[in-house]
């Protein structure tokens, strides 16, 4: 079950928190330490400003000990998760110890016990006495004492430069100054076997997820079971159609999505949406959320909801649900869609280095100009990013461009050459995708640029280039003209005659080196097959795909056109990649891509 606790709650409620054996002992460093009191340093000042706010610290995961609470009549709990956080706050009201005192009258605060340390409690107790000798006892009380010192230390810094005092900085601890409130979001657990809750909190499996604390919020005011029973049957088919890989995919360009569930970035929409008045309010109150906290829709929605009636919850709660399910069918709506699901799975899955605009920014940019146009009006302004922010390339500029100098610029648009391909495979299907784009694909894997002739190799010794000549002469029929030679030199060590031989066949398979470096001579594929590939010459190239296909690997549409030959005209060999291959290969890209490639500057 989850609440919040404020800290004066723990001051006052005679709490003793154990750290289990199995937990991690405490490690906080002088970053970590002084990161948390800037962020009390920020809420005050900002705070103070926006005269209604609170600050939540992160959760605190606990389990009841009732046998020992009775026994030594405190509120004894054993605590699963939150234990740094719980211990540095506490050397920061050891710190302010006679302040809080004199002024307050408080003479204690809560307890806290490392089982892996016995006299862990008594330490922290005294930390004020302590010195370096018996801080160096063990990893632990070296990091309390040094953690201590820097409070002391951040505290005096802060009172010369007049940013805080430390009764100031006590009042906003203990909740004494007016409309500032600091809170734990306190988690209390059921009864069962806490390592097991321990190592599901571990790999993001207990219900303590930015989704699961929303959930609880959402589920508590509503006292209808159907309302219940629907709200999480429609979260359930919301999170399952998310998990698909499909659909997240072409939403979520990166594969290190590390929030254990997807539905969060739905909430995270909702959020930052206007529309809702007390969700808007909410977030205006809350302006010291960083913009990276994992939790910042939970405190949003929490903060909209606190001090309202049951009733005025339930109806904030069936909005909030109402704009995600809104956002969820949008979604919807772009991945059933041939070219929407293409053309933004590309803007969200395309590189841009020089682009700092988050992926939900994206998502929401999108969806604010289809609220706004018709569908005709909102694929246009799709193209229109495409071709000003990852494209932006002219047609003139497409055939200078060179690998590697250019490499994001050819990466995209290889990329999106593969994607309108797609689009056009399915335009006459009357809204029937025949092929779909596998962006999940694309982003698990590592994406690269082939050259379609090989580039020559250098600094080959004598050994390693008659081995190539052997590796031909053994496997391909396609040398024949040429074996006669290479069987003759294959024994011999003349350098003269292997390089001659060498540079024969490679120039008879790999005609225009000058050109291998530009669009006319790359592709896009796996890094996995482009290594497969190696240094090998286009006809070979084009078994190994022919074989990587067969046995199941994605091999991109334009890609597989290629190695095809597909839909060239003028060629008619199979074994080499020539300048009339290349030639007309180019030009395929510029009319597949004409819409996406910025028109030429009038330099008259």
């Amino acid at each position: 079950m989850s609440s919040l606790k404020s800290i004066y709650e723990l001051v006052k409620g005679n709490y003793k928190f154990v750290i289990p054996s199995y937990q991690r002992g405490y490690r906080w460093t002088e970053r970590e330490t002084e990161d948390l009191l800037e962020d009390l340093l920020d809420f005050k000042q900002q705070s103070s400003q926006e005269g209604n706010s609170f600050y939540c610290l992160q959760p605190l995961v606990v389990k009841r000990d009732e046998e020992k609470s009775l026994k030594e009549k405190k509120n004894i709990y054993r605590v699963i998760d939150g234990q740094q956080r719980l211990t540095t706050i506490l050397l920061i009201l050891k710190a302010l110890e006679k302040i809080i005192k004199e002024e307050y009258g408080i003479e204690k605060f809560y307890e806290i016990d490392y089982e892996i340390r016995p006299g862990s409690k008594d330490f922290l107790s005294s930390i004020e006495d302590q010195d370096e000798s018996k801080a160096k006892q063990n990893l632990d009380y070296w990091h309390m004492y040094n953690a201590y010192k820097t409070i002391k230390e951040w505290i005096k810094r802060k009172t010369e430069e007049r940013a805080i005092t430390g009764r100031q900085l006590a009042e906003i601890l203990l909740g004494f100054t007016p409309k500032k409130d600091i809170k734990f979001i306190w988690y209390e657990v059921p009864e069962e076997d806490e390592i097991q809750i321990f190592t599901r909190l571990n790999i993001g499996k207990i219900p303590l997820t930015n989704s699961e604390l929303i959930k609880a919020l959402f589920l508590l005011p509503l006292e209808n079971e159907d309302e219940k029973t629907l709200l999480i049957s429609e979260w359930d088919n919301i999170e399952t159609k998310l998990q698909d890989n499909r659909f997240w995919g072409f939403i979520y360009g990166k594969s290190n999505y590390r929030k254990p569930t997807r539905i969060d970035i739905l909430f995270e929409l909702v959020a930052e949406d206007e529309n809702i008045k007390e969700v808007k309010d909410a977030k205006n109150r809350l302006k010291n959320l960083r913009k990276d906290d994992e939790r910042k829709s939970f405190y949003i929605f929490y903060e909209a909801l606190r001090n309202k009636s049951k009733e005025t919850q339930q109806k904030i709660i069936k909005e909030i649900w109402d704009m995600v399910k809104y956002y969820f069918r949008i979604l919807e709506e772009f991945y059933e869609d041939n070219e929407l699901y293409h053309l933004i799975g590309f803007l969200i899955n395309a590189k841009d280095k020089s682009n700092k605009i988050q992926r939900n920014e994206v998502i929401k940019q999108i969806i604010r100009n289809f609220q706004a146009n018709n569908r005709k009006e909102f694929k246009r302004f799709l193209r229109e990013k495409i071709k000003e922010e990852k494209i932006k390339t002219s047609r003139g500029e497409l055939r200078s461009l060179t690998y590697p100098e250019d490499k994001e610029k050819l990466e995209n648009i290889l990329f999106l050459f593969n994607i309108v391909l797609t689009i056009q495979a399915n335009k006459n299907l009357q809204g029937e995708m025949y092929l779909r784009f596998p962006f999940h694909l694309h982003k698990s894997q590592k994406w690269t640029i082939e050259h379609i002739n090989p580039v020559k190799p250098e600094n080959l010794n004598l050994d390693e280039k008659r081995g190539i000549l052997k590796n031909y002469y053994e496997k391909d029929p396609e040398i024949e003209d040429l074996k006669s030679e290479i069987e003759e030199v294959l024994s011999t060590d003349n350098r003269e005659k292997i390089e001659k031989v060498f540079n024969k066949l490679f120039d008879k398979f790999s005609p225009n080196e000058g050109e291998k470096d530009y669009i006319g001579n790359l592709t896009l594929l796996s890094d996995k097959l482009n290594k497969k590939l190696k240094n090998y010459f286009f006809f070979k190239k084009r078994k190994i795909i022919i074989e990587e296909e067969l046995n199941g690997a994605y091999i991109p549409l334009g890609t597989k056109n290629v190695f095809m030959k597909y839909p060239l005209k003028g060629s008619k060999l199979l074994i080499v990649w020539d300048k009339e291959d290349m030639n007309e290969y180019t030009n395929i890209i510029e009319s597949t891509l004409k819409d996406f490639l910025k028109e030429e500057e009038n330099n008259e």
